[in-house]
């Protein structure tokens, strides 16, 4: 059955990916063989041509000869060879795969000579090399791999002048040895989802929804969210992009400065890049403009090119991620801030400093109002306006807060009726 699902969604990849080559029959005949080795094929998402095959999960006797079916398939930009029998002989192949930016090759028998082979993939962006025989003389091949990111080297031969000589060569480079070891093999990610469950399992989903999905060549959103909205973003997604369509920030070292500062990180996302600085940044350049040369010289940033930068630069240290938003002229995108606002209130949670009451205190604290008034209005479904004056809108409410009944007619006789007015509290 899952031969089925997956040879479903590699005829469903779109046309783009159809004229990369002459001869469909050799690709079939390699998605095919590639199945035979207990790997998996799969496409990145439905707008794109780019395929991730890993045999980390089914695949574990798979060697050196199935990998040069790999590059029948065109656009490969994930490779998961993990657990394998690949050894340096099965890496001629992958050093082929000019397009692929992230290689898994954890706990096989790959030496320093296989890394020589990998010398031309100018895209790899993540390497993961745990438990290999490789050491200090293979790290020297990877010293050309400018956009290399993420490198994975626990129970290697490497040791700390290796290392250090690597990181000097790629100085965004960051290296893990195994004191925070981050292994990210699919094998070792728990099933989420009825598909990944199914896929465990070496079969295919049968919900309806599901089935009926891959009928069509997409994915139920229903049961994979996280999927559908990484296959629903355009070709150009940045990685905060897709990162943010998973309700996680980005990890990249570059962004997660940018966002601490309030910002962005234009290298990464281009797209984004507004003013004469974004754009200059996103080019890995200065300015030119006289008039920002000058606010950078005086440590400042050119409020006339960069307002919402400037903005954001003027704000206290404790600015919230509510004030940063408001500096940048937009509504922040947490969701309890925006459920906050549509209330008319505030998220006291992101915004302790703006907590005056009691009760707006508590749920700082993310606990519940323990004045006995505050209990007892919440029981009711109210709010205890003696506590929260500025909740207080209606005539009843705001005597309420000060500690006495309302003095309207139609409210008194209400009251002694046991009754609510309706004309003053609707």
């Amino acid at each position: 059955m899952l031969k089925v699902l997956t040879v479903l969604a590699f005829l469903a990849l779109p046309t783009a990916f159809a004229a990369q080559s002459d001869d469909p029959t050799a690709r079939e005949l390699a998605i095919l063989a590639i199945e035979e080795a207990g790997g998996l094929v799969l496409p990145v998402a439905q707008d794109t041509d780019a395929l991730v095959v890993n045999f980390s999960i089914h695949g574990k006797d798979a060697g050196d000869a199935i990998v040069g079916q790999v590059k029948q398939l065109g656009n490969v930009i994930e490779l998961n060879l993990g657990g394998t029998k690949v050894t340096d002989a099965g890496l001629t192949q992958v050093g082929a795969l000019e397009g692929l930016e992230r290689l898994y090759l954890q706990k096989t028998a790959v030496t320093d000579a296989g890394l020589a082979q990998l010398a031309g993939l100018e895209q790899l962006d993540y390497l993961n090399l745990y438990g290999t025989q490789v050491s200090d003389a293979g790290l020297v091949h990877l010293a050309g791999l400018a956009n290399l990111r993420k490198l994975y080297l626990w129970e290697t031969k490497v040791t700390d002048e290796g290392t250090a000589q690597l990181a000097a060569a790629l100085p965004e480079l960051e290296i893990n040895r195994g004191w925070e070891l981050e292994v990210e093999t699919e094998e070792e990610a728990p099933a989420e989802t009825c598909c990944q469950e199914a896929a465990a399992a070496d079969e295919a989903c049968e919900h309806p929804c599901c089935v009926e999905a891959v009928a069509a060549g997409t994915i139920c959103a229903k049961c994979n969210p996280k999927q559908a909205a990484l296959a629903a973003l355009p070709a150009d997604a940045t990685c905060c992009d897709k990162a943010e369509a998973t309700g996680e920030a980005c990890a990249h070292p570059c962004c997660i400065e940018a966002a601490a500062a309030g910002g962005t990180c234009f290298k990464c996302n281009p797209n984004k890049a507004e003013t004469c600085c974004d754009k200059a940044a996103a080019a890995g350049e200065t300015c030119a403009h006289d008039c920002c040369k000058a606010a950078a010289a005086a440590g400042g940033i050119c409020a006339k090119c960069n307002p919402k930068r400037a903005a954001l630069a003027a704000l206290p240290a404790d600015a919230t991620c509510c004030d940063k938003a408001g500096a940048a002229g937009a509504a922040c995108a947490h969701s309890c801030c925006i459920e906050a606002a549509a209330a008319g209130g505030t998220c006291f949670k992101c915004n302790p400093n703006k907590a005056e009451t009691c009760c707006e205190k508590a749920t700082v604290a993310g606990a519940a109002c323990t004045h006995e008034c505050c209990q007892t209005a919440t029981a009711a479904g109210g709010v205890c306006f003696k506590c929260n004056p500025k909740q207080a809108k209606t005539c009843c409410e705001k005597a309420a807060a000060a500690s006495e009944a309302c003095a309207h007619p139609c409210c008194v006789d209400a009251a002694k009726a046991g009754k609510i007015c309706a004309a003053c509290n609707p």
